[in-house]
C-alpha cells in the first residue's frame, strides 16, 4: 500500500468502559464525596473546614463531570488517524497535521504523548476546557492520547501514529529535493529561496550527533580557517550514504537556526557530499528565520 493510498483509521469507545482506571477514578471521586459530605454533615462550628469540604465537593463533581461528557457527547469515532493527521475527539476540534508534530512518546502503556512544535502551537484548535485553558497562554498544542476506554483491536497506536508521521515525512522529501535543485541552479534568492522556504519548512532534518561518554553533542565540522559548519540531510536515504556510523537527531529549520547561535556555527551545510544541497551562511540566519516564520 503506498503512503498516498493509507486509510484514515478510527477507533471508539470500548463496549465495556469498566476497567482498573475507570475504577481507579470513580473509587478516588467516591472517597472524596464522601469525605466531603460526612463533614458537612458532622461539622456545625469549624467555618474553614466547611469550606474546604465543599470546595471538594464541587471541585470532585466537576472533575468527574468532565471526564462523563465525552462519553455523553461522542458517539461515533473518538480517535482517527490519517495520512493528513491525528484527531482525538476528546481534546481537538480538528485534526492536528504530522507536519506540526515534533515528536511522539509512548508505546509502553496506555498513553501516547504528542509533542507539538512550539512553532504550531497556534494551529492546534482545543476543545472544551482544554481550548480555555490553551486560550489563557498557559497551555500548549501538545497532548496526550489516552487509550484505557479506547477500543484498539488489539492495535499498537504509538506504532501506528509513528509509520503515518513517517510516511508523511517521506512524502514531502521530493518537494524538498526539486527545491535544492531549483536553488543550485538559480542561487538562494527570489523564486529559488521561495520555493526552498515553502518546501523545507516542515521537514525534520536529520542533524549528525556523536558521543562522547553518553553525553550526546551536535557534530560540529571545523573547516580550514576553523569555519564551523554544521551538517542536515533532507532524508535517511542521503544521510546513511554519508554518515552510516553517526547518530541524528531530527530537527525541522527554524528551531536550529534558533539555537545555532549558542553554538557559534558559521553556515549550515544540507546534504554535504550526497546532492543536491546548499549552503546558507550565518550572515543569512536571520533571513531565513523571518521567512519561516511567515509560512
Amino acid at each position: 500500500m503506498t503512503d498516498a493510498t493509507r486509510p484514515v483509521r478510527t477507533f471508539g469507545w470500548k463496549a465495556n468502559p469498566i476497567n482498573r482506571h475507570t475504577l481507579k477514578f470513580a473509587g478516588v471521586c467516591v472517597a472524596l464525596v464522601a469525605f466531603a459530605v460526612t463533614c458537612l454533615v458532622i461539622e456545625r462550628n469549624d467555618q474553614q473546614l466547611i469550606t474546604f469540604a465543599w470546595s471538594v465537593l464541587l471541585i470532585t463533581l466537576l472533575v468527574a463531570g468532565l471526564k462523563l461528557w465525552p462519553y455523553l457527547m461522542i458517539s461515533g469515532p473518538v480517535l482517527e488517524i490519517g495520512p493528513d493527521g491525528v484527531l482525538d475527539r476528546r481534546k481537538l476540534l480538528k485534526p492536528v497535521r504530522w507536519r506540526c508534530v515534533r515528536t511522539l512518546y509512548g508505546g509502553l502503556g496506555d498513553v501516547v504523548d504528542v509533542r507539538v512544535r512550539p512553532q504550531r502551537f497556534s494551529s492546534v484548535k482545543k476543545a472544551g476546557f482544554a481550548g480555555l485553558w490553551k486560550g489563557t497562554l498557559l497551555g500548549s498544542g501538545s497532548f496526550l492520547i489516552k487509550l484505557a476506554t479506547i477500543e484498539t483491536n488489539g492495535e499498537n497506536i504509538y506504532s501506528l501514529c509513528s509509520e503515518y508521521m513517517r510516511a508523511d515525512e517521506r512524502a514531502r522529501v521530493p518537494a524538498v529535493i526539486a527545491a535544492l535543485d531549483e536553488v543550485n541552479a538559480s542561487g538562494l534568492h527570489g523564486a529559488a529561496l521561495d520555493q526552498l522556504i515553502d518546501a523545507i519548512c516542515d521537514l525534520p532534518l536529520r542533524i549528525p550527533l556523536h558521543e562522547e561518554g553518553r553525553l550526546q553533542s551536535f557534530d560540529v565540522v571545523k573547516e580550514d580557517g576553523g569555519t564551523k559548519v554544521m551538517p542536515a540531510f533532507t532524508d535517511a536515504q542521503r544521510y546513511e550514504s554519508m554518515r552510516p556510523h553517526d547518530y541524528y537527531s531530527p530537527m525541522f529549520l527554524d528551531a536550529l537556526l534558533a539555537i545555532v547561535p549558542y553554538h557559534g556555527i558559521d553556515a549550515l551545510l544540507i546534504n554535504p557530499g550526497a546532492e543536491p544541497g546548499c549552503r546558507i551562511e550565518k550572515d543569512r540566519f536571520a533571513e531565513f528565520a523571518e521567512l519561516l516564520r511567515g509560512r
